[in-house]
């Protein structure tokens, strides 16, 4: 591939040659471009150096980080996990790190999405919340998870129509979010035009890299595909423009074993920043939850 940008393309000033000027400007780099730049020098220092983990030991363990400027990716069918992966990371970055997190769901209403995050985090089904035989012991849990998300970073919208909207929200922000997760990504711009669905993803995929890396935040969104084959799932219509743009790409599989216990399968078919592997990690639908959190490591 030609990587001879032409100097006006990447909003390069030229000023002369130094020694003929020795207050002459520095580089300048429009910020739309930024995405560019990072495909052409690859990750910077200061994503590598402040990489937040993900909460998910097997993803954490591989290296995988929220650094600034990345797109992460999780995908899988329906009921693969993928709501349940984005409230892992949004208990490791709001909830344990007290890092700003803005969540968006384009399909659940926000007092659901809140109370899956108490039951994770008070690890009760949210059935029961007004059961009357909820035990002592799991009423207190609930009352101090729902105490610990009140006082976290974390911030709860529904649902919003475009990237636009999305931009303009995060600028409306007294302090922009430092991650930022979308879950149900697909609804986004959906009725913008009338063009093929891939297109309509790769368009969006490459909006979403380009307002992380403006902004230099995380984004981590869920993407639902109707079908992910067994062999070549990168080759999956709804997936190849994804991985064209995205820092990480994670599929998921569930599957439930002879006793009837559910275990996700992660692979992580993608990544700017570490090597690729997969792991199967246990999870806990009732609870909205993964199996285990890290306790330590990253910033």
């Amino acid at each position: 591939m030609n990587r001879d940008f032409p100097a006006e393309q990447l909003g390069i000033v030229d000023t002369g040659p130094p020694h003929q000027d020795r207050d002459a400007q520095p580089a300048l780099v429009r910020a739309d471009d930024a995405d560019l730049l990072f495909d052409i020098f690859g990750d910077s220092p200061d994503s590598r150096s402040r990489r937040l983990p993900t909460g998910i030991p097997g993803l954490d363990a591989l290296g995988v980080g929220l650094g600034r400027g990345n797109l992460v990716v999780f995908a899988g069918v329906s009921s693969s996990g993928l709501s349940t992966a984005l409230f892992t990371v949004a208990e490791q970055t709001a909830v344990r790190r007290q890092i700003s997190t803005l969540w968006i769901d384009e399909e659940s209403p926000i007092d659901l999405v809140a109370e899956r995050m108490v039951s994770g985090l008070a690890s009760v089904n949210r059935t029961r919340f007004t059961d009357p035989g909820l035990s002592g012991d799991e009423a207190g849990r609930i009352r101090a998870a729902r105490a610990r998300l009140r006082r976290s970073p974390l911030r709860i919208l529904g649902r919003l129509e475009t990237t636009a909207a999305v931009e303009q929200e995060l600028a409306s922000e007294p302090e922009v979010p430092r991650v930022l997760i979308i879950d149900g990504v697909r609804f986004l711009d959906h009725g913008a035009a009338d063009i093929p669905y891939a297109e309509h993803l790769t368009g969006l995929g490459e909006r979403l890299k380009r307002l992380a890396m403006r902004l230099q935040i995380t984004i981590c969104v869920a993407h639902p595909v109707v079908d992910l084959p067994a062999t070549d799932p990168m080759e999956t219509e709804d997936l190849y423009p994804f991985a064209a743009v995205s820092d990480n790409l994670i599929l998921l599989r569930t599957e439930r074993g002879r006793a009837g216990q559910a275990q996700t399968l992660m692979s992580l078919e993608k990544s700017r920043t570490s090597p690729l592997g997969q792991f199967p990690i246990t999870p806990r639908f009732a609870f909205a939850r993964f199996e285990s959190y890290p306790e330590t490591g990253g910033v």
